[in-house]
């Protein structure tokens, strides 16, 4: 875990208990799913439960402009992200601090880091409630 998001997380993970349920490895706390695996990417998803922890302490966020998204976010509607993202990272997406459509990852870029300057690069993969296996 401290490798995927660093140590500040810890904290919040002190009660965390593994979970398998719906063939899925999820870290549990107070009975409500945070972090699930991912077993094709190697890395741990966010789950929108833990969303507001990642918002609170400004870490892993891509901030877009006034919508819901439902699949792919372009860099066209990216407004900001914190510094600690990088390529394929795990975010939270939010709009002026609510999370909107849970999380996803980072494609290419984000402003400020590169090809999005040109319009380039996406989020994929953005989980709604629809598509969370666990909720």
């Amino acid at each position: 875990m401290r490798y995927q998001f660093g140590d500040w997380i810890l904290p919040y993970l002190r009660e965390a208990r593994v979970v398998r349920q719906f063939n899925q490895d999820m870290l549990v706390v107070n009975g409500k799913p945070y972090l699930v695996y991912n077993k094709d990417m190697g890395k741990f998803t966010v789950h929108r439960n833990a969303a507001s922890i990642f918002v609170e302490n400004s870490k892993f966020l891509v901030g877009i402009d006034d919508f819901k998204p439902t699949a792919n976010v372009y860099a066209v509607g990216v407004r900001s992200a914190t510094e600690d993202i990088r390529q394929e990272d795990e975010v939270v997406i939010h709009h002026e601090g609510e999370v909107r459509g849970g999380s996803g990852h980072s494609q290419d870029a984000v402003p400020g880091h590169g090809a999005a300057e040109e319009g380039g690069g996406s989020l994929s993969r953005c989980a709604t409630d629809r598509e969370e296996g666990a909720q």
